[in-house]
């Protein structure tokens, strides 16, 4: 039995920590290199998309990673969807696709209208060579705030985290946080993670959890 353990996608630990008894205490919340502690959930479309707004997306075909587990790349924007009135599954037609770079390519080929992708993602491409600037996409609704230095659409979450389950000892997880906060950068930079920080606050994303999981619910039931 694993005692403490990390649990990446920050949706995906909130359903565990209802299902395997996970405690919300978290020794220490990933800052990602240029990206942080926290994250978002960009929209995108091609420049010249007649889409300027969340409510031209009624009847549009859009991709995303996972209706289930993919938080920046598909539950944030579902929520930001939901929230803006619109019910996802049924006033859009959404499909999947794993890879985020194949939805970007999916955007830019016009096999959908539009996408879903972690706010970082187009500037991750660009790094790559996979995109010549990320002007190449339009992000729908843009927010420029300053707990983010790239553009998106949803509002912002705390990032990926390392939970603790209940019979964790105390000290197992005062320990576990206070190694993960003072490994250095360098032992770090192959796992693309600048460096741990103190526990973000993840009830914030329980909302999203909740409204996602009724509205699953729904459409099973429908």
């Amino acid at each position: 039995v694993i005692s403490a353990r990390p649990f990446g996608n920050d949706l995906p630990f909130g359903k565990n920590m209802w299902t395997v008894a996970i405690t919300p205490i978290i020794p220490a919340t990933i800052a990602w290199p240029e990206v942080g502690s926290q994250y978002a959930g960009s929209i995108i479309v091609k420049p010249d998309s007649p889409i300027t707004a969340v409510s031209d997306l009624k009847d549009k075909k859009g991709i995303c990673v996972s209706m289930q587990t993919s938080a920046a790349g598909c539950l944030f924007q579902m929520h930001h969807l939901q929230q803006k009135g619109m019910n996802p599954y049924k006033d859009t037609v959404l499909s999947v696709n794993p890879s985020q770079d194949k939805i970007v390519q999916s955007v830019l080929d016009g096999e959908a209208d539009f996408g879903f992708v972690r706010m970082d993602h187009l500037q991750r491409m660009v790094n790559r060579g996979l995109l010549s600037s990320v002007d190449d996409l339009r992000v729908l609704e843009p927010v420029q705030s300053s707990d983010s230095p790239f553009p998106h659409t949803t509002r912002i979450y705390p990032g990926w985290a390392i939970a603790a389950t209940a019979s964790t000892p105390d000290a197992l997880t005062a320990a576990v946080q206070e190694a993960a906060l003072s490994i250095s950068a360098d032992s770090l930079a192959d796992a693309e993670i600048e460096k741990f920080v103190p526990a973000a606050d993840y009830t914030e994303r329980d909302p999203v959890i909740d409204e996602m999981n009724l509205l699953q619910a729904g459409r099973q039931q429908s």
